[in-house]
């Protein structure tokens, strides 16, 4: 139970619809769509597409549609339709490309010049092409460099009056755990709501993506450039909101337009325990993905693939952690970490050490630790791990009790098993 957290949240404010004063179009990309040129049918428009020189076609959870890549790029890129009738006012792209990217967008309406030109940068940005015109819509990428070319979503108003974009907001998904915020579909925006009992809490912070439990599940905070400072350990209650997407096969929250962080608050704890991993089997892995696990009893057939006798186990430095020895083909191993995934769909035990710290706020709460990666088990006895909030009590060999403080290397006893020091 959270004692020292007391938040005031305020209330969300009701998204107001508006209709548009003209038609609109349009198609985001929330998966790999175009896989070559061909017709394409985006949001019941058809689209042709003809790239010269692609040879990857794929997709990024915050850029989109991908088209080429650094290895075999495309030259060109053409998108276009005749299925929007009437006169167009407005196109809007939202566009990126790989880092170093040196290209350009322009558009056509009725094989005329339609709005300026547009140079790509490497983040998500929306080009706008403002005119009057009618016809076959013809989207144009050339690009002088040799990198990938995304895109995320095209918007198009048209009919008559023309006018200007006031887009109709989406009814936005409230949900009330991470469990039902997994559950949203593929590409929706949702506001997560946790409360103090939901018992949210950090298992693992990286740059700006962090990992995240409730007592219905775990959820990655996706590059999330707009998360406050997180650590291990940390309460989060309150409000958040985000789109649900998929890296590989692990759900995620992506920030959006609407992230507003100054209704998620974010406390240490005071007397609560210590977060720790949840102990699975291999086989139990799509049950956790997000979460921070331990998966006893890994045999490792080389450095990075091991098994647990109910299923494969590939294990990455992901995070670049230095007290991570190399893993030895042959032995077994306790491995924590956060059951990962990668954008190309490859599952990953991504090791990890946490550090619990002693509380400042309460000196007289003892309960500082250490949970490591690796734990290696020999001859059919773990490497002893406790953490000083359990009140651990150990006996040596010979059945003496030691204190935690005392213990020099050698065989114990713990909670009725065989540890070595």
């Amino acid at each position: 139970m959270i004692k020292n957290l007391r938040l005031t949240i305020l209330s969300l404010l009701a998204l107001i619809s508006t209709a548009a004063s003209a038609n609109e179009y349009r198609h985001v990309f929330d998966a790999t769509t175009l896989k070559g040129d061909g017709v394409f049918e985006l949001s019941d428009v058809n689209w042709e597409v003809t790239a010269t020189g692609a040879g990857y076609w794929g997709y990024h959870v915050t850029k989109g549609q991908q088209i080429g890549s650094a290895n075999k790029p495309a030259k060109t890129i053409t998108l276009s339709t005749s299925d929007i009738k009437g006169p167009v006012s407005k196109i809007i792209v939202n566009t990126s490309g790989a880092k170093g990217i040196d290209a350009t967008l322009s558009v056509t309406v009725g094989n005329s010049t339609f709005g300026t030109a547009y140079k790509l940068t490497d983040s998500p940005s929306s080009a706008s092409f403002t005119d009057n015109a009618s016809g076959k819509i013809t989207l144009s990428f050339q690009q002088q460099s040799s990198k990938a070319i995304y895109i995320k979503s095209i918007q198009i108003v048209y009919g008559e009056g023309g006018g200007t974009i006031n887009p109709r907001e989406e009814e936005m998904a409230k949900v009330n755990s991470v469990a039902e915020f997994v559950a949203l579909p593929n590409g929706k925006e949702g506001t997560l709501y946790l409360s103090n009992d939901m018992n949210a809490r950090v298992t693992y912070v990286h740059g700006s993506t962090a990992y995240l439990r409730d007592k219905t599940g775990a959820i990655c905070f996706y590059q999330f450039d707009k998360t406050p400072t997180m650590a291990y350990n940390d309460h989060v209650a309150g409000y958040i909101t985000g789109k649900k997407m998929m890296v590989g096969n692990m759900p995620v929250m992506v920030a959006t337009d609407k992230t507003n962080t100054n209704l998620l608050a974010i406390a240490k704890p005071v007397t609560e325990l210590n977060v720790e991993p949840t102990v699975i089997k291999a086989a139990e892995w799509s049950k956790h993905y997000a979460d921070w696990v331990t998966i006893k009893d890994v045999k490792m057939q080389d450095a990075n693939m091991g098994n647990d006798g109910t299923g494969n186990v590939n294990v990455a430095n992901t995070f670049n952690i230095t007290r991570i020895d190399a893993l030895e083909a042959s032995c077994a191993y306790n491995l924590s970490g956060i059951a990962n995934a990668t954008t190309n769909g490859v599952d990953e035990l991504s090791l990890v050490y946490n550090e619990a710290l002693a509380r400042q706020g309460n000196p007289s709460a003892d309960v500082a630790a250490k949970f490591l990666p690796i734990s290696k088990v020999t001859t059919g006895i773990g490497a002893l791990v406790y953490n000083k909030q359990s009140h651990a009590i150990i006996y040596d060999i010979t059945g003496r009790r030691v204190s935690p403080e005392k213990m020099s290397k050698g065989i114990y006893i713990f909670n009725g098993k065989k540890y070595i020091k």
